[in-house]
């Protein structure tokens, strides 16, 4: 029996040390003493960057009934302040530290319903505040999109400018801009963050000009970039029909600036404005309102494949485009470059109606060339004298050393049955220029009718190397200019024109423009 009660006794003992194991720890329990413990927090020997976020969290066991805690963070050495009794168990302090501190006490208070309580504390170190370095870069801003530099426009046309900024960083879009037009005194005083701005129905303005500067969010501030252009009233439009790139494939900025400047000299003293196909789009015919004559000069890429650089796929169809609207309304119409050609060349002959027939004079039907006077040419014997050509050029013909030799031949020559006063030829630089085949290939004849008059400018002449072109090419017309019963006027030099002497261009835009009465 004794031994039976000691087996009870010690099974009883074993299911109460069973069943103690099994209970929550954190549970109050009345047999055991408050205890209040910290389980995380910043360790005594973390350096807490300034101004971070620091976390704490906390548990207690023991005592009775239900717990509630209190909490402080101080600077080290003072006083804790404590806010009310609630049952949190953890909490976070947003930017702690500041310039002048480094040590912080956080303590934690634990009290049960008998008012029984337990407090821990732990101590950080927060880093001495380091104030960033001040932003002290200037920012950038660049012009994208506005007229040309040294640009006419056009008095009454709408202008768009855009641009950029960059101030080093990710904070672009925070950049401020200033603005001024049409001078710099027209400072526009409140600062934007819009990058574009257009102005309609421009008045005119010999030193007109786009400024724009930047500013960041540190003040600091660019100087002013600018374009400037002028402004006219003008009733000739100059479109550059595409543009020159280089060997990798970029725009030749340098010899876009170079051709626009090269037309601009050739009219020289007329009211012309200009216009960049490339850059603008091709013009409506609403662009073109308040022109009298279009100068489309097309003679940058050759065999450029691309048509969205070619205003001629908006007019070489069959019944036209926004240039066939013009001519309709009473516009008359120069094209001219090393691409015309093979932009009429849509069909030998073109179709009826295709718009180099009908607004430029090419038949329309197989027609036979005439033949003009050629005697005067060098023929193509060995030179071994100095020879004095047609407009009085020497030549020097020294053909044992080609490399010294200074062909300065012509192949636009004035045509022999022109009643214009034209230069006598167009030398080319054969240092820049190869072979004149890359700039004017295939012919056409003009149409011969009761409502067409074609007037001859200029013909197809030697090669840069003294040797005659394979009829027909040789002799046949590369300038003309025509007149239709109705009184339109069109004219054409399917020939580079940009690399022609700018006097010689000069003196037959001036005699085309005073056919057209200007």
């Amino acid at each position: 029996m004794k031994k039976l009660l000691a087996l009870l006794t010690a099974g009883l003992m074993v299911m109460i040390i069973i069943a103690g194991c099994t209970e929550d720890p954190w549970e109050p329990e009345p047999s055991r003493p408050l205890d209040l413990f910290i389980v995380s927090a910043p360790g005594d020997s973390t350096d807490v960057p300034a101004y971070s976020t620091v976390n704490f969290t906390w548990a207690a066991n023991g005592g009775s009934g239900d717990i509630e805690y209190r909490w402080s963070l101080v600077l080290a050495d003072s006083a804790a302040d404590y806010n009310d009794y609630n049952d949190f168990t953890s909490a976070m302090y947003d930017s702690v530290g500041d310039v002048d501190t480094t040590n912080y006490e956080f303590s934690v208070m634990a009290r049960d319903e008998d008012g029984n309580t337990d407090t821990e504390t732990t101590t950080f170190m927060v880093s001495p505040y380091s104030a960033p370095p001040a932003d002290v870069d200037t920012p950038t801003v660049e012009i994208t999109m506005s007229p040309a530099a040294g640009a006419y426009v056009a008095v009454g046309s709408n202008i768009s400018f855009a641009w950029e900024g960059d101030d080093g960083n990710s904070n672009d879009d925070q950049l401020l801009y200033q603005y001024a037009f049409p001078t710099a005194a027209d400072t526009i005083n409140t600062w934007v963050q819009s990058t574009a701005v257009s102005f309609s129905n421009v008045a005119a303005i010999v030193n007109a000009g786009f400024y724009i500067r930047v500013k960041d969010q540190a003040g600091n501030m660019s100087g002013w970039v600018s374009v400037l252009f002028v402004i006219q009233n003008a009733n000739i439009l100059y479109i550059d029909d595409y543009q020159f790139h280089d060997d990798w494939g970029d725009v030749d900025n340098v010899k876009e600036r170079d051709q626009k400047q090269f037309y601009r000299d050739a009219l020289e003293g007329y009211a012309f404005a200009e216009w960049d196909n490339d850059v603008q789009g091709t013009p409506t015919i609403g662009d073109l309102a308040g022109f009298d004559v279009v100068i489309w000069c097309a003679d940058s890429e050759i065999g450029s494949a691309d048509p969205s650089y070619r205003l001629w796929f908006d007019v070489g169809v069959l019944g036209g485009g926004v240039l066939k609207d013009f001519m309709d309304g009473g516009g008359k119409l120069l094209i001219t470059g090393s691409e015309v050609l093979n932009y009429v060349n849509n069909s030998v002959p073109p179709s009826a109606g295709d718009f180099e027939s009908q607004y430029l004079g090419v038949a329309d039907y197989d027609a036979t060339p005439s033949e003009i006077d050629t005697t005067w040419w060098l023929d193509e014997e060995q030179y071994d004298t100095l020879v004095v050509t047609p407009d009085s050029v020497i030549v020097d013909t020294t053909w044992e050393d080609p490399w010294a030799t200074e062909w300065t031949f012509t192949w636009a020559v004035k045509h022999p049955d022109t009643p214009f006063d034209l230069p006598d030829s167009m030398k080319i630089d054969v240092a820049k220029q190869a072979d004149q085949d890359d700039y004017a290939t295939g012919i056409f004849y003009f149409r011969d009718d009761a409502t067409v008059t074609t007037e001859p400018l200029y013909a197809w002449g030697l090669w840069v190397d003294g040797s005659a072109p394979d009829p027909p090419y040789y002799g046949s017309t590369v300038g003309h200019i025509t007149y239709w019963s109705s009184n339109a006027v069109s004219a054409m030099l399917n020939f580079d024109t940009y690399s022609m002497p700018p006097t010689a261009i000069r003196q037959t835009f001036q005699t085309i423009l005073t056919e057209f009465g200007e």
